[in-house]
């Protein structure tokens, strides 16, 4: 995401999971946290599942772009 100077500001992909960090060291404890518990990842993937049909069900996008058109 450095092809343009403003690219960073593009790029949502670490805000949507609702877990991230800047720093590698971080990013890698998360990680092995969620490998290494079945129980834990199992909340997180249901978590950021519900998440996304939320922002990316076809309810929640139609209902986004009716009130973007000012549709009924």
């Amino acid at each position: 995401m450095t092809v343009f100077p403003y690219g960073p500001d593009l790029f949502e992909g670490h805000l949507l999971t609702g877990a991230y960090s800047d720093i590698p060291a971080g990013a890698t404890q998360a990680l092995r946290r969620l490998l290494d518990d079945d129980e834990l990842a199992a909340k997180f993937s249901s978590e950021q599942r519900r998440r996304a049909v939320e922002g990316f069900g076809k309810d929640g996008v139609a209902a986004a772009w009716r009130e973007y058109l000012g549709s009924p």
